[in-house]
């Protein structure tokens, strides 16, 4: 992680003043900070210094964003301020269901290909069916939903009580030093919403029993247990639904099982995400990439799940909004991809 880098030159820095017998009053600076996409400037987590460093208002990319459907194009730009090492190593936690846990059998996951894109160590913790919604309404769960992770690692209970063996996040999870990670990806919504948890309540935000309730716990309890992490929070993707429990040919637009259609825990999420100020990644109304009712029958295998274009796609974008959240984008991106004329490029800038 980039603090190690840094650990070491301060060892190496203070013995040559000891030898030298006099003091630098130099500083040396952690450049780990997070982006609000939605803001115009960049926050520094942390420093390393022996006075309080002030907040980093130079100037970050914006990208836009839209409330409906309708297909949008948007243009970020971003330049490399943030300091970094050749040295360093990029760790990366993903916490989300089956459009992060698919493809893993032959690394054509999205965390593999996104490791592809930026290097470092890439930690998939991806569990088809999961949710980030509490049913219970605790602050702790014994499974491997969002909750079931955040209560390995807050010490309540054993990987063997909350993971089977047969999961992939069984082994991946007892690898994870918490104390390393600098990027925690958080992908839930479309299990929220097909197991029917209630997207939110209006008179109490933080229930854990709703999806917004879960975020907001799963966001906080992972600042308070690494807090120089960023976080980058993917919205649940758009859907068409052939036939599943209660629904028969419909979308995520139109699709009700009880708390709204798809479309609004994608709005939830986006809301979540910004009140938190996480990164936010939207994958449902086609501003990154032009999954929809026309296209979905070509990023999907079955119109919900990504095949492996559709994963390689999510891949890049997410990439970049890793790099956007550091503080180590550059160039200028324009969106949306589209899949007509996409090609997979690990290069890529």
């Amino acid at each position: 992680m980039r603090k190690k880098t840094i650990a070491s030159f301060l060892c190496i820095a203070l013995s040559l003043t000891t030898l030298l017998g006099c003091t630098s009053s130099n500083s040396v600076s952690k450049g780990n900070e997070y982006v609000d996409e939605t803001s115009t400037s960049v926050v520094a987590d942390s420093s390393v210094s022996t006075e309080a460093t002030s907040d980093d208002s130079s100037a970050t990319p914006e990208t836009s964003t839209t409330d409906s459907s309708t297909e949008a194009s948007s243009v970020d730009t971003a330049s490399s301020d943030a300091s970094s090492s050749s040295e360093d190593e990029l760790v990366v936690v993903y916490l989300g269901d089956s459009q992060m846990d698919n493809g893993r059998e032959d690394n054509t996951d999205i965390p593999s290909y996104v490791q592809q894109i930026l290097g470092g160590t890439h930690y998939n913790l991806g569990v088809g069916g999961s949710v980030a919604t509490n049913k219970a309404g605790t602050d702790y769960s014994q499974d491997s939903n969002l909750f079931g992770f955040l209560s390995i690692w807050d010490g309540r209970y054993t990987v063997d009580e909350c993971l089977l063996p047969t999961y992939a996040a069984y082994d991946i999870i007892q690898n994870v030093n918490l104390e390393d990670v600098d990027v925690f990806v958080l992908a839930y919504g479309i299990n929220d919403f097909l197991s029917k948890c209630p997207r939110a309540y209006d008179y109490d935000t933080t229930n854990y029993a709703t999806y917004k309730g879960g975020l907001t716990y799963g966001i906080n309890k992972l600042r308070m247990l690494c807090p120089n992490a960023v976080i980058v929070v993917c919205s649940p993707t758009y859907c068409y639904f052939y036939d599943v429990v209660g629904i028969k040919n419909s979308d995520g637009n139109m699709a009700d099982l009880g708390y709204g259609p798809l479309a609004e825990y994608a709005s939830t999420c986006e809301q979540t995400a910004k009140e938190k100020d996480c990164m936010y990644l939207d994958t449902y109304y086609g501003t990154t990439f032009d999954l929809s009712v026309y296209t979905y029958d070509k990023y999907t295998t079955d119109g919900i799940h990504l095949n492996n274009t559709g994963r390689q796609i999510y891949a890049t974008v997410l990439s970049r909004y890793i790099n956007l959240a550091l503080g180590t984008a550059e160039g200028e991106w324009t969106y949306p991809f589209t899949i007509a004329n996409f090609e997979f490029n690990p290069d890529i800038q």
